[in-house]
């Protein structure tokens, strides 16, 4: 039986800390907080999990934490820097607010998350996770909907690697720098020069007859705690489509930022919807790295992911970090997509430019047993309704498709 993430486990439960203690959450006037918090108005129920270097908090939104117009109070849940809300039941919508580096941000609508699989979880929906800074404070506001359940799920993925005197740290071959500007929007901020937290990658001599893979960063790499995945990985007998998502999160963050955000992710995906594992098989950051997502043996063995509702059976998804409805993907990041494409596509003998006839097991699209002409390489919102994966990636898939297929007829 698979474990049911979206119920109460005992009061807080802490993996990898000094001591174990009933952690509150504050509920104070929505106005009230300052640098210097009040006193606590009374306790909230919280469930913590906390993994090595990871710390979540899911707070139950109780009739009690509702005021006028659906919103709760002052959440107080310790530090955190990713914020979500689940439920059971039909989406509502969701708009935060955060209280962050010592001010209040804006309200902003945190979308539904699509990426699903039907064979995963315990019907626990939620939203992205949305990455926020390092905050101390959230209020949430529900509006629409039959949700219940209702949890709002904080998340601090635990301190960036920061390279010192012993511990040199060169750049990945052929990626920028963070003062690099890869991000061509004015909508994208270029974040302070920092250290990359990772090693150069070796050689790799790929054979002669298939298009070469791209260097891959290991799980490890962004500090996968191996016990949060629940049972062991599903392998497909077929890869016929290459998915393409967004992660509608940050497009400003530095490269020490990116196993911080895929840490949270992993949490998320696992500890409150209840997945076996991290749900996309692969990601790819603004500065052109690839990263192993979900757990599998083999460098091609057919993983099956949690990405894309009713396909996931014949495919691997593949999601590039950042929000491509507001901004552009840097050319990094593409000339990667384009590299893992062809990679993957060559090796499972797919035709880039080409389509598949493929048959959905039930999405929010197309019903289970409908037949469907979609192309190889795909957008989510081919197969779901979505905006993922955001505009403007959508929009550079045709070029993407031509790229590919130019380079997988060069190997």
């Amino acid at each position: 039986m698979r474990a049911r993430l979206g119920t109460l486990l005992p009061p807080v439960l802490a993996l990898g800390l000094a001591s174990t203690a009933v952690l509150g959450v504050r509920l104070d006037d929505a106005g009230s907080i300052t640098s210097a918090p009040p006193d606590v108005a009374r306790a909230v129920p919280a469930v913590a999990r906390a993994a090595p270097g990871v710390r979540g908090i899911q707070t139950p939104i109780t009739a009690d934490l509702r005021e006028h117009g659906g919103a709760t109070g002052v959440l107080r849940p310790g530090r955190f820097s990713q914020v979500a809300v689940t439920w059971h039941g039909t989406a509502p919508a969701v708009r935060v607010s955060t209280h962050t580096a010592g001010a209040w941000t804006p309200w902003r609508t945190i979308e539904t998350l699509d990426d699903l699989d039907l064979n995963e979880g315990d019907g626990t929906r939620g939203t992205d996770l949305l990455p926020v800074g390092t905050s101390d404070a959230v209020r949430v506001r529900v509006s629409g909907g039959h949700a219940r359940e209702l949890k709002v799920v904080t998340i601090d993925p635990g301190p960036n690697r920061v390279a010192d005197a012993t511990d040199p740290i060169a750049l990945a071959a052929g990626t920028p720098t963070d003062g690099a500007s890869p991000v061509a929007t004015s909508a994208s901020a270029t974040p302070a020069s920092i250290a990359d937290p990772l090693p150069s990658p070796p050689a790799y001599t790929p054979p002669s007859h298939y298009a070469p893979q791209p260097y891959l960063y290991s799980r490890a790499d962004w500090g996968a705690d191996e016990t949060l995945r629940k049972n062991p990985p599903e392998y497909n007998q077929v890869m016929m489509q290459i998915h393409v998502h967004h992660t509608a999160s940050t497009n400003s963050y530095t490269r020490a930022d990116v196993p911080r955000l895929i840490r949270g992710m992993y949490w998320y995906h696992t500890q409150s919807l209840g997945w076996n594992d991290i749900g996309y098989n692969y990601l790819i950051d603004r500065f052109g790295r690839l990263w192993k997502g979900r757990y599998g043996q083999g460098r091609n063995a057919p993983v099956r992911g949690a990405h894309t509702l009713g396909f996931n059976y014949e495919s691997v998804g593949v999601s590039m970090i950042g929000n491509f409805e507001t901004a552009n993907p840097s050319t990094y990041a593409v000339s990667m997509l384009v590299k893992f494409a062809a990679w993957k596509a060559d090796y499972w003998r797919m035709k880039p430019t080409g389509y598949r006839l493929v048959t959905s097991e039930g999405s929010d699209k197309y019903a289970a047993g409908t037949q469907v002409r979609l192309p190889v390489i795909d957008g989510h919102r081919n197969t779901n309704d979505t905006a993922c994966p955001g505009r403007y990636l959508y929009a550079k898939l045709p070029d993407i498709r031509k790229r590919v297929q130019t380079r997988v007829d060069n190997y």
